[in-house]
């Protein structure tokens, strides 16, 4: 059990999971074993399968992006910003972006959403 100021091993390994800094348990992705978003999502030869493989991955990332801008915000932009319109600029700005980067994936597709959450969400307060 976690006593008070301290996080047991069991809890701080949920808290990195959730971070995207530990590897999700085998069979919770929703993705083959081996397959990351990319591949699956280059895999897609029809424009329909892509397009709801994407809802899903986008769906699969939403509340960690949002709970990363909350994290971030400065509670004194909460009446100028609200992360869920954050989140969904950075969705409609991702999906722009895509075949950018399914033609050249440097990155695992969540720090790549994290990257443009970021950028829109500096944007958004400026």
């Amino acid at each position: 059990m976690c006593t008070r100021g301290s996080v047991c091993g069991r809890h701080a390994r949920a808290i990195l999971r959730f971070l995207g800094r530990l590897d999700a348990p085998p069979g919770g992705g929703g993705m083959p074993d081996g397959c990351d978003e990319a591949t699956a999502l280059s895999a897609c030869a029809d424009p329909q399968d892509r397009q709801q493989r994407l809802a899903q991955i986008f769906a699969k990332h939403q509340n960690r992006l949002r709970w990363l801008i909350q994290l971030r915000l400065d509670p004194r932009l909460y009446a100028r910003v609200d992360p869920s319109d954050v989140v969904q600029e950075t969705m409609k700005d991702a999906h722009a972006r895509l075949p950018e980067y399914l033609a050249d994936p440097q990155l695992s597709f969540y720090p790549w959403l994290r990257r443009i959450a970021w950028g829109t969400w500096r944007s958004s307060t400026a």
